[in-house]
């Protein structure tokens, strides 16, 4: 096949015939051997051809389409799988949800529970702590209470001239005073001083003695308002010593005047542990005898008895008294 455009462009260069001959035979030379080899090539794939069987590329283009078809069937079915497990997934994730919202409200409920039972215990425990204490506890102390009274004032229940037949707490918890022809005395009008004080000591030291608590028992000027054998009583049975298991072990720790003292000196040496003597610097110059040299109200303590006076406690009207004056004490 001849290049008619190299061919021109060889003509329009002003090329030579033989120049142009030569170049035309290359070319065609080319050609010819590009045909041969291209020819060779068709035969080979040809020949390749004929070794591919037909039956069988059919058997496999059938297994592609029907593969092609399960594939696409398949992908159907995850994606509907995909979805009905995203479906359960959201499920899974509210009834969680739910549980626990259940498991905290089974706990509130069981806290609500337990709080209502513990509190049902400690009603049960205070019903009976107060029912305990309404009976037997309020007798034992009103029983306590009229034995102190009357053993205090003296009064025999059996004695018909007696102003007392007994004391009691009723349902009201009120202090009831027992006269003959069963008749009640009012505490505030009818009582005299001393009968006050030994109704208020004897309550006290019952609702000490049934507690059965050890403590120290300390009473500011218990004998006021209280003389003769009243006193003298009065102050046995509140220094009492205990006796065996029926009553605590306890210190009473009295604060007395040298009035209360009186009459009771011998009761007081029988049965006190320990005295000890408080002055103060404003009783002189009325009261105390030595002036203490201080310009403003001071307390002081010495080693006096209740039948001794010092430089510090020395009063006037210690004689009348028969106190003892001992020369000790230093300076006051």
């Amino acid at each position: 096949m001849i290049n008619y455009v190299v061919h021109s462009r060889a003509l329009t260069g002003h090329e030579s015939f033989e120049e142009t001959r030569e170049a035309l035979l290359r070319e065609f030379v080319d050609a010819k051997e590009a045909l041969a080899t291209r020819a060779a090539e068709i035969a080979e794939l040809k020949r390749r051809r004929g070794l591919i069987d037909e039956s069988r590329v059919r058997d496999l283009t059938e297994k592609l389409r029907s593969v092609e078809s399960k594939i696409i069937s398949t992908n159907s079915e995850l994606s509907l799988q995909n979805a009905r497990r995203q479906t359960l997934k959201e499920r899974r994730e509210e009834q969680e949800k739910q549980l626990r919202e259940a498991e905290r409200a089974a706990q509130a409920s069981g806290a609500l529970v337990i709080k209502r039972d513990v509190a049902a215990d400690i009603l049960g425990l205070a019903k009976s702590v107060l029912e305990t204490l309404e009976g037997d506890y309020v007798k034992r102390v009103s029983e306590r209470m009229s034995a102190i009274f009357m053993g205090i004032v003296g009064s025999d229940p059996a004695f018909e001239a007696s102003v007392f037949t007994g004391v009691s707490i009723d349902e009201n918890y009120d202090i009831v005073i027992n006269t003959h022809g069963g008749r009640h005395l009012d505490a505030d009008f009818e009582l005299n001083g001393a009968s006050q004080r030994a109704l208020t000591l004897s309550f006290i030291w019952a609702l000490m003695e049934v507690s059965g608590v050890m403590v120290p028992r300390i009473i500011d000027t218990p004998l006021g308002m209280v003389s003769g054998g009243v006193k003298a009583r009065m102050v046995s049975a509140i220094t009492r010593p205990p006796t065996g298991n029926e009553t605590p072990d306890f210190q009473v720790v009295l604060l007395l005047t040298r009035s209360e003292i009186r009459d009771v000196e011998e009761l007081l040496d029988e049965r006190a542990g320990v005295v000890t003597t408080l002055s103060c610097s404003h009783h002189y110059p009325e009261d105390l005898v030595n002036n203490w040299g201080v310009n403003h109200p001071v307390s002081r303590a010495c080693t006096c008895t209740h039948r001794q006076s010092c430089r510090v406690c020395a009063r006037r009207y210690d004689e009348r008294h028969g106190i003892t004056f001992r020369d000790v004490g230093g300076t006051a």
